[in-house]
């Protein structure tokens, strides 16, 4: 795969993880409205468990499935379909294992997290452990095959059905009592998941024929000792990844004496928008990891140098904008998304949090790739213990509270990245650009910045005072948004910060259709 074939394909997963965010975006305050603060802290605890388990059954298991599948198409051995089918087979067991483990263990879970109507909401998650795991499977397969497409169309069903499912339930199941409308939110995962699964075994047998009729009961007892001793490490690293969100709000509940239940659910809600654009980098990594792969087998330092720092030049054209209108707009997106005044401090400052979440899943994904497993747990193990003790002292802290959360996370990211940055650097015997890459995207975000603060504080702020409803801070907000992503592409564009090669990657037809006087501002030659 080229890199012009890897940006269309971040192209494709990004409007799809743009899609579902959006349907996101709507699902968490349409739940607010059902939920309450209550019922939203409530679910949170329960769903942040459910992602832990969800992590080490599912998560830890995708990149090594991808991997093999990788590494047996190079190999043309033709054991594709017994990676798959190996894969499934351990999955359906160790998901149905953890399913049960997980109800057996709901009640001392929701004795630990101090609220006892948890327990409903993780009976109801279960099931969801295992038809994910399957899921899992699939998507693994398909990762490997390079086949984009059909994974952002089961990621579209598998949102749809979960939003539509989850607020329907939650919305019947709320007027018996909150725990049960809590766990109601919590049924679309596991039919989302059931659907996507669906999908992802038709387009299977759509794609390869011959997969229903000669491999779909192959397996291979070798390919199934190769999977189990190369997924260890990586089921450690994604538990150590996700073990995140369960500090946090574990530490709200437990540190924090008044109204822990509402800072729980803003802390949820902060994380729902602070994802958003973190949907795109996550996509860069999903679309780069074979090719990483692939360049590390082949020992070509050269392409994983290129690579990661087009990565890194990425990130910060998509962060730096991404951070200064989440800065700028705190108080409106709160106001909008979730009709209340307060939360948006929590907003202004963890939106910084955003670089180093998008550097250091890069960087994972590009050290994984490079098989240096060790060093990831390790790495984490140690931003686990900054974060777990800063929480300890931050939170206690009256006028610092639910904010100290998003500070250890900002400090304990901020560390991760600069020695993943450092492992590269040593890896690759090379020097790579870190903070040139990001000059011109800060130049044309500060001018962006500067013009949109002038309209809305100064040109729209008394009109927004007077008329301070959730339609019209909707209107304002979006429209400068909108507003703002034209200043800030030909600002980028005037400065020089965007090329050809990186218009080519979405669509030759781009950069034809420009006017020449923009035309004549795209660089030509692309630079690290």
């Amino acid at each position: 795969m080229n890199e012009k074939s890897i940006g269309r394909g971040i192209i494709v997963l990004s409007i799809s993880s743009i899609i579902l965010k959006l349907l996101s975006s709507i699902y968490m305050p349409i739940l607010s409205l059902i939920l309450k603060d209550k019922g939203v802290a409530v679910y949170n605890i329960g769903y942040n468990y459910f992602v832990f388990l969800f992590a080490i059954t599912s998560l830890g298991f995708q990149p090594v499935i991808t991997k093999l599948v990788v590494e047996e198409k190079a190999n043309k051995s033709g054991r594709t379909f017994e990676v798959l089918n190996e894969s499934k087979r351990f999955l359906m067991i160790l998901g149905g294992i953890v399913s049960i483990l997980f109800v057996l263990l709901s009640k001392p879970l929701s004795i630990i997290a101090k609220s006892k109507e948890v327990m409903i909401v993780i009976i109801f998650l279960a099931p969801a452990i295992l038809f994910a795991a399957i899921l899992t499977t699939y998507r693994g397969f398909f990762q490997g095959d390079n086949d984009i497409n059909e994974l952002s169309i089961s990621n579209i069903i598998e949102q749809v059905l979960n939003v539509i499912f989850s607020l329907i339930c939650a919305s019947i199941l709320i007027k018996i009592s909150i725990s049960f409308g809590s766990a109601g939110g919590t049924i679309g995962t596991t039919v989302g998941a059931v659907g996507a699964i669906v999908y992802l075994k038709y387009a299977l047998n759509r794609r390869y024929p011959e997969y229903k009729k000669k491999y779909k009961k192959s397996y291979n007892n070798e390919i199934l000792k190769k999977l189990l001793v190369t997924t260890i490490p990586f089921v450690l690293i994604a538990a150590i990844q996700n073990l995140s969100n369960i500090i946090d709000t574990l530490a709200v509940k437990n540190l924090v004496v008044i109204d822990s239940d509402v800072k729980i659910a803003t802390l949820g809600y902060y994380l729902s928008i602070v994802n958003i654009p973190l949907v795109i980098i996550t996509s860069l990594g999903i679309g780069i990891f074979p090719k990483i792969i692939k360049g590390y087998v082949e020992k070509n330092k050269d392409q994983l140098i290129v690579q990661t720092s087009y990565c890194y030049k990425l990130i910060y054209t998509i962060t730096i904008p991404s951070i200064c209108g989440i800065m700028i707009f705190a108080k409106d997106i709160f106001k909008f998304l979730y009709g209340r005044d307060f939360g948006g401090e929590i907003l202004i400052i963890g939106a910084i949090s955003l670089v180093f979440m998008s550097f250091s899943t890069i960087q994972n994904i590009i050290i994984q790739g490079i098989n240096q497993l060790k060093y990831i747990i390790s790495v984490g193990l140690l931003s686990i213990l900054i974060k777990t003790a800063l929480n300890l002292i931050l939170i206690r802290i009256d006028n610092i509270n639910v904010i100290g959360s998003v500070i250890s996370t900002i400090v304990s990211l901020a560390i991760v990245s600069y020695l993943n940055h450092i492992k590269l650097e040593k890896s690759f015997e090379v020097k790579i650009p870190l903070i040139k890459q990001g000059k011109r995207s800060l130049i044309a975000s500060i001018i962006m910045t500067i013009v949109l603060v002038l309209i809305r504080y100064k040109l729209l702020n008394n009109f927004i005072m007077d008329n301070y409803t959730r339609v019209n801070v909707g209107i304002v907000m979006l429209s400068l948004v909108a507003v703002g992503g034209i200043i800030y592409f030909l600002a980028l564009l005037f400065i020089g910060g965007i090329t050809k090669y990186e218009l080519d990657t979405i669509s030759p037809k781009i950069y034809d259709k420009l006017p020449k006087i923009l035309k004549s501002k795209v660089v030509t030659k692309y630079y690290c």
